[in-house]
């Protein structure tokens, strides 16, 4: 399932590299999987969700857990799991990932755990509304990743920079992290990570189209669906069924339901009638002329 999820991402390295571990694995459950790729499979499967563009709560699994077992949870998962929550708000998710990264880094002390550790603290400091201090923990966390490391994992600690920048005066600084920021996550195909940042741009009053190109205007203004995603709300929009929309676009039913999913999930709705809705309000579809 999660192969087959990941092979219609059409991803580029590293999560490519993924894929291939992936499929040398054969039919063994997610659980060993996970674990013959030495990563928690909660935080897998919520990647691969947010790669799709879909809502994922699974990060809550990674910090939910007693301290004996927090060795599960490893950095790149406590990292990403923190930015889930402090963008969401979620102050007592937060919390809990800043006591079990403490725990983690007190345990095994790694650089990549003490990296982990700032990036959190600098989600905890953005929280609280004290930019200065995020943007410091978060310059550390850079420094300590180092340039050796995950790219996807230095990018997101470089988007909440920018973000922590920008917050504390330092605009241009917090522009030109953001941009850095985004251009991995394009090489990477993490399409709904370099959304994201578009659309952080776009609250600061900057042009996205001038900071980050045409393309990331254009995605930002479809609501982050892909053009295959657009042609199928359309037909979703006059009623067509999954069925139809296959036969009319040449896909296979499975690959429509798979777009209709990402397509309600990047809308944040659960209904085709409440993301048609939505659609005609963000001005994806056209109104009907009378």
């Amino acid at each position: 399932m999660i192969a087959e999820r990941l092979e219609r991402l059409d991803l580029s390295p590293p999560h490519a590299g993924l894929l291939g571990m992936l499929r040398r694995t054969g039919g063994q459950s997610q659980q060993d999987v996970a674990e013959s790729l030495g990563m928690h499979p909660s935080r897998m499967v919520a990647l691969v969700d947010e790669l799709e563009g879909r809502p994922s709560e699974r990060w809550h699994e990674l910090v939910t857990k007693p301290v004996e077992r927090i060795c599960a949870a490893r950095p790149p998962g406590l990292r990403l799991a923190a930015t889930f929550a402090a963008r969401r708000g979620e102050t007592d998710f937060l919390n809990a990932c800043a006591e079990a990264t403490s725990a983690y880094a007190a345990r095994f002390g790694s650089a990549d755990a003490m990296a982990a550790l700032a990036h959190v603290l600098g989600e905890v400091a953005l929280a609280t509304e004290q930019p200065e201090l995020a943007a410091e923990q978060f310059a550390i966390a850079l420094e300590r990743l180092g340039e050796g490391s995950s790219p996807f994992e230095r990018a997101l600690t470089q988007a909440r920079a920018g973000t922590a920048l920008i917050a504390s005066g330092e605009q241009e600084l917090g522009v030109e992290s953001l941009t850095s920021a985004y251009r991995t996550f394009r090489k990477l195909a993490a399409r709904p990570f370099a959304n994201r940042i578009a659309a952080d741009l776009e609250l600061t009053g900057e042009r996205v189209d001038k900071r980050l190109g045409r393309r990331a205007l254009r995605d930002l203004e479809q609501g982050g669906l892909t053009r295959r995603e657009l042609e199928v709300l359309r037909l979703v929009a006059v009623g067509r069924t999954n069925r139809e929309i296959a036969h009319q676009l040449f896909l296979s039913p499975r690959t429509v339901d798979m777009h209709v999913r990402n397509m309600l999930g990047k809308l944040g709705c659960r209904s085709r009638t409440e993301a048609t809705g939505k659609a005609y309000e963000l001005g994806l579809l056209e109104p009907a002329k009378a």
